[in-house]
């Protein structure tokens, strides 16, 4: 088995987009927008994904929640061929939401989710 070239810890989610007119957008009850999309995200997954992309040994750790959204990311990462090694917790896998305008600004809306004082063992990286 060949050494992992890049270790990333932490830093995965699932991230809606939905694209607005303008920020902030008008306040109304409803608003029409185009289809929303959902995403494995944040950034430690763009770290991971880069430096596999650049031909590196890449290795992932992280906690996800046993949920549709962790799913979600155990089959991106299958897709990918990522070395993704997780723990699930309870709480659920960590979400966001982004308000993205024409120009390309965006608001963030970030769910943590996990415990601040959460933190991967070190054993986890050596399995």
């Amino acid at each position: 088995m060949e050494k992992t070239q890049i270790l990333v810890v932490g830093g995965v989610g699932v991230d809606t987009i939905v694209r607005v007119e303008t920020l902030p957008p008008a306040l109304k009850d409803s608003t029409l927008v185009p289809p929303i999309r959902e995403y494995v995200g944040h950034t430690g997954n763009g770290l991971a994904l880069g430096a596999l992309a650049l031909g590196l040994r890449t290795r992932f750790l992280d906690f996800i929640g046993n949920d549709p959204q962790g799913e979600m990311i155990l089959r991106r990462y299958r897709e990918t061929g990522l070395d993704f090694r997780h723990l699930f917790h309870e709480s659920g896998t960590r979400r966001s939401i982004k308000l993205v305008d024409a120009k390309g600004q965006r608001m963030a809306f970030y769910d943590p989710r996990h415990p601040f004082d959460l933190r991967m063992p070190s054993v986890l990286s050596l399995k």
